[in-house]
């Protein structure tokens, strides 16, 4: 077991890790706030990676959606994605990701939205508002999990970033509110929604939608 246990002090932290990353993404458009709007995680299976996500606020009061993933090795060919590293005293250096590129993010990912699950409980003295997530569930009935072994690719288009298997298809709204799906040919597929302190509607966080390819 290597996931980063409850009360750990990673240096630098993974706020300060993704406040430098997230301005040079093209759907950032805007410098962030210091404000946090909220976090929740997605529980790995095997136990070896942790996966959560900060939704955090721009200058222009844009809300962004970041999963990240740390590891306790390097993902394999996943340099193009990492944000940096962490160090933890009792297990050493974590390998930071952006959870688009990562497969057991969206294995996580895909199995809460077909499965009708929620979010991980949060570590303990995690006192970052607390995002409550839902996916629509009723594909996967019987507890079994999506493979996160598949190739991957991820592209950016607009406030969305595709996650594309060739199999599976998912978009998750980076821009939380901008660009969603519903361009009115066709319907759209199972989808993970949130609701945070503040915002007591569910906001769309993730969508399927089989056949969505990158634009040529």
């Amino acid at each position: 077991m290597s996931l980063t246990p409850p009360g750990a002090q990673l240096t630098p932290t993974l706020r300060a890790l993704v406040a430098a990353w997230v301005p040079d993404q093209p759907w950032a458009r805007a410098p962030l706030t210091d404000e946090l709007v909220g976090s929740f995680r997605f529980a790995d299976p095997d136990g070896e990676v942790d996966i959560e996500t900060h939704l955090v606020r721009t200058a222009d009061g844009r809300v962004l959606q970041v999963p990240v993933t740390h590891r306790p090795e390097p993902l394999e060919n996943g340099d193009f994605a990492l944000l940096g590293t962490v160090e933890h005293p009792e297990l050493g250096t974590r390998w930071v990701y952006d959870g688009c590129a990562d497969p057991v993010y969206f294995a996580a990912l895909c199995t809460t939205i077909l499965a009708g699950g929620h979010e991980s409980a949060p570590h303990p003295d995690d006192d970052a508002p607390r995002v409550h997530v839902r996916g629509s569930g009723g594909v996967i009935t019987d507890g079994t999990a999506v493979d996160a072994t598949v190739p991957m690719q991820r592209f950016d288009a607009g406030g969305i970033t595709a996650i594309d298997t060739g199999v599976l298809q998912v978009g998750v709204q980076r821009a939380v509110g901008e660009g969603a799906p519903d361009d009115g040919s066709r319907e759209r597929g199972p989808t993970l929604t949130g609701i945070w302190p503040g915002v007591d509607e569910p906001v769309l966080l993730a969508f399927f939608r089989p056949g969505l390819r990158r634009r040529r």
